[in-house]
């Protein structure tokens, strides 16, 4: 007769051990769950603003190579007049490349982003280094957002006439930045 008590005692102890046990492992899973869907998004921001990177360097190599049309074009064309055809090739070269770059890239990046539907925003920087190649500094980040730039530095080298058969845009530190 002493155990009918102690027994429903235990049996109440153990239906709430279990419950307990139960409701810190759902919670666990919850937290697991919610905190995965976090890292998702934050990987797929990540990926779209390292995308505008990828346009930008393919972007550069198109300008480039129609940079190196256009010259050889212009070139071609007073080939009979010309004493100092690298000067002409070399200044055509690079004003193409001036004219038309940032404004293709731009043009490149904001088809991009309606298409994604993302506010993506790219900051660019275009200037010559000591050894005459043009630098381009490219910083991509998603506005209005808590998401880091990505930083990107492209190198476009500006041939002799004839050029010779070598990389002419080259990537260059790729880096994350706050």
């Amino acid at each position: 007769m002493k155990n009918k008590g102690s027994t429903l005692l235990i049996l109440i102890i153990v239906i709430g051990f279990v419950t307990l046990i139960g409701t810190v492992v759902y919670s666990m899973c919850l937290f697991n769950y919610k905190n995965q869907e976090n890292i998702n998004e934050y990987q797929k921001k990540f990926y779209i603003v390292d995308s505008a990177l990828d346009i930008s360097y393919v972007t550069t190599e198109d300008v480039v190579n129609k940079a190196l049309k256009h010259s050889f074009n212009s070139i071609e064309t007073l080939e009979d007049e010309l004493t100092d055809k690298g000067y002409l090739f070399k200044n055509s070269y690079e004003n193409y490349i001036s004219k038309n770059l940032e404004n293709k890239i731009k043009s490149n990046i904001s088809n991009y982003s309606s298409l994604i539907d993302e506010n993506l925003k790219i900051d660019i920087n275009i200037y010559k280094n000591y050894s005459g190649d043009i630098i381009i500094d490219i910083d991509s980040f998603l506005e209005n957002s808590t998401f880091t730039k990505i930083s990107e530095k492209l190198i476009v080298k500006i041939p002799r006439y004839p050029p010779e058969s070598y990389k002419l845009v080259l990537r260059k530190n790729w880096h994350i930045t706050n």
